[in-house]
């Protein structure tokens, strides 16, 4: 399945492509909570950027932003802490706030439990209320619920890095390890971050997520979407094929002009 991310990016980003394509059979499996990884505060240097000091000199917004919304430095933030977009690849960065998930939360938003106890406050998402630019809408099978997760498209979402990682959806240098539908065991073997396995015919993967509203992929893929729903606005993105030519396990889809798994 497609491994958690770091933060509020592991909450639903375990989507499995067998559920992409429902005449292929399967049943949708689904990813686990919220991952436990540290948001650091402003100033504190590393993550994503690579240089340890953007964080330092980036001003603040000035602004006092909500959950999920952008932030450079903790004071725009008042209610919670600002994950950099230098410490953890979120373009613009994004506020953290925290939540109890037995209350109910803020209208626009929910808050999933994580592992390590509380829980953190993510927006919600529809065909009517769309991400901030550089965030797609995920939406849970089992709750129906949009909630919205960082993918960056362009290098212009990367004000601070001036990055967009292509593979992974974050503001970062490109990482290393196999690229588009690249052959793994496991996903740190993956540029994305992200080796599927299990899936039958088709031989394990790289995958790579793209946005279907600014839809952008690395090595001249084709991003495809992976549902009917209108609020959902990620993809994954596969290899164009041609002459009706794929690797082993894949096939092409001449509507799509892709080659998606056989299973």
């Amino acid at each position: 399945m497609l491994s958690d991310r770091p933060l509020l990016r592991g909450v639903l980003v375990g989507l499995i492509l067998v559920g992409l394509f429902p005449a292929c059979g399967g049943t949708p499996l689904q990813g686990s909570d919220a991952s436990d990884a540290n948001v650091e505060h402003a100033g504190s240097g590393g993550g994503p950027g690579g240089d340890g000091g953007a964080s330092d000199v980036a001003a603040c917004l000035g602004v006092q932003a909500d959950a999920g919304g952008p932030c450079r430095c903790a004071s725009d933030c008042p209610q919670g802490t600002c994950g950099t977009e230098a410490d953890i690849g979120f373009a613009g960065g994004e506020c953290v706030v925290g939540c109890d998930p037995d209350a109910a939360a803020p209208s626009g938003y929910i808050c999933p439990q994580l592992s390590s106890g509380g829980g953190a406050l993510l927006a919600t998402c529809d065909a009517t209320n769309r991400c901030r630019d550089g965030y797609i809408c995920i939406i849970d099978t089992t709750t129906n619920i949009g909630t919205c997760d960082v993918q960056c498209s362009r290098d212009a979402q990367c004000s601070v890095v001036g990055h967009c990682d292509l593979y992974s959806g974050l503001c970062q240098a490109e990482q290393t390890g196999a690229g588009l539908i690249g052959a793994c065991t496991r996903d740190e073997q993956c540029k994305s971050g992200n080796c599927v396995t299990g899936m039958g015919a088709t031989p394990n993967f790289c995958a790579t997520r793209c946005n279907l509203l600014d839809a952008a992929c690395p090595e001249h893929g084709v991003c495809v979407s992976i549902s009917s729903d209108p609020g959902y606005t990620a993809g994954f993105c596969f290899l164009p094929c041609s002459q009706g030519t794929c690797a082993a396990g894949f096939s092409c889809d001449t509507q799509r002009g892709a080659c998606i798994p056989t299973f």
